[in-house]
């Protein structure tokens, strides 16, 4: 489970996801919207994918990205 709080998907308004799992070339992370599947960009993770730990840097990065709104001018 996700300790962060992410706001709802900017297209379609569903619930985001934080996701970390093992690629070809170690941990991955990154954040995606259960509904209509938009996600960030793909991070690798320092994290080891059997870990309960939800703190490498790059999730707080992906959290953040998500999370960031550009507001109209």
């Amino acid at each position: 489970m996700s300790r962060f709080d992410l706001k709802p998907c900017p297209f379609c308004g569903g619930k985001a996801v934080m996701t970390k799992r093992w690629a070809k070339y170690g941990t991955i992370c990154f954040v995606q919207c259960g509904v209509c599947g938009a996600q960030t960009r793909v991070k690798n993770c320092d994290e080891d994918v059997e870990s309960d730990s939800w703190d490498a840097y790059e999730m707080v990065e992906v959290a953040r990205l998500w999370n960031h709104r550009l507001q109209k001018v």
